[in-house]
């Protein structure tokens, strides 16, 4: 199931069929992050993907794939998806909900 996302082109914004990406950042916010999967581009649980984070770019981990977000008509698509370095194993989806992950947000 894919939810509606707009992605803005240079001439005019075009309506396509996204689905959503619950990704990890290495940020003080122990939270996990949705982005705009755009149709083209590949990602699973586990991949290291480039997303853009306030005025900058990061790389985080996919953590979930989900058919929807709360925030589907705000999501951001990913930049793009890093083969530089092998997925993360099946184990990835536990890190949000590790004691240490948990306690990020506490600094």
């Amino acid at each position: 199931m894919a939810c509606e996302g707009t992605l803005l082109g240079a001439e005019n914004a075009v309506r396509v069929a996204m689905k959503s990406l619950r990704v990890a950042l290495d940020v003080p916010l122990a939270t996990l992050f949705d982005y705009a999967l755009p149709e083209g581009l590949e990602a699973d649980v586990g991949d290291r993907v480039v997303v853009p984070f306030g005025a900058r770019q990061r790389i985080g981990v996919v953590i979930e794939r989900a058919p929807h977000s709360a925030y589907q008509a705000r999501l951001k698509p990913i930049a793009g998806v890093r083969d530089d370095a092998p997925r993360l194993s099946g184990e990835a989806g536990s890190i949000s909900t590790s004691p240490v992950w948990q306690r990020r947000g506490r600094r």
